[in-house]
């Protein structure tokens, strides 16, 4: 199964690095106005945590948004919660500012903070990143596309599809990489797994 996993997801990364023009559904109008609203579930979180006990997994959320700020800018918000079937959690949340090089392509810079609860003990940390977010759009089928970022206490990357439902509601369903690092509590955590949701667009 994972040698599954990690056939499909190299053969999408190529894909987009292939295609050069390469998130859940990338926001395609950064004017002002526009936005989308990003909705799902993670099927379910594989978290570990290198100095505890992991417990089995369990399933987790996402939710946020990107709105248009006009030109080629945007701001981006997400809230992650990775769980086990326990009481270990960690909730990620990020703010970004998106800045589109090509149309296929955005930069972005922000914000996240993530709050993780092990051994009955909540910490908080706040992280700087930068990365970058693609997509490629294949007419009538649906949207290959993928994003990327670093961090001083958070990397990530996720790569997916979505297919529209209906003009302005996509079914998105991907697959994730996050590392947290420099726990408060130490040591280093990493969050894997299939998102699936929506995307709904104005």
């Amino acid at each position: 199964m994972k040698k599954s996993v990690s056939i499909f997801t190299a053969t999408l990364f190529c894909a987009i690095l292939v295609s050069a023009t390469a998130s859940a559904s990338p926001l395609k109008n950064y004017g002002q106005g526009h936005f989308a609203i990003d909705a799902g579930a993670t099927i379910p979180t594989n978290l570990h945590f290198t100095d505890y006990t992991n417990p089995k997994k369990a399933t987790g959320f996402y939710f946020g948004g990107t709105a248009g700020l006009g030109g080629k800018t945007a701001v981006n918000y997400k809230m992650n919660q990775f769980r086990t079937d326990g009481s270990e959690k960690i909730t990620a949340q990020q703010l970004n500012l998106m800045y589109k090089i090509i149309p296929q392509v955005a930069a972005y810079a922000g914000y996240v903070n993530a709050k993780t609860d092990v051994n009955h003990v909540s910490k908080s940390s706040n992280s700087g990143q930068i990365g970058l977010q693609a997509r490629f759009d294949i007419p009538l089928l649906f949207t290959v596309w993928g994003q990327a970022g670093i961090g001083n206490k958070m990397n990530s990357w996720e790569i997916g599809i979505s297919k529209p439902l209906f003009n302005n509601l996509d079914l998105n369903v991907s697959y994730y990489d996050n590392t947290f690092k420099k726990l408060s509590q130490g040591g280093e955590a990493k969050a894997r797994g299939v998102n699936a949701g929506v995307t709904l667009k104005f």
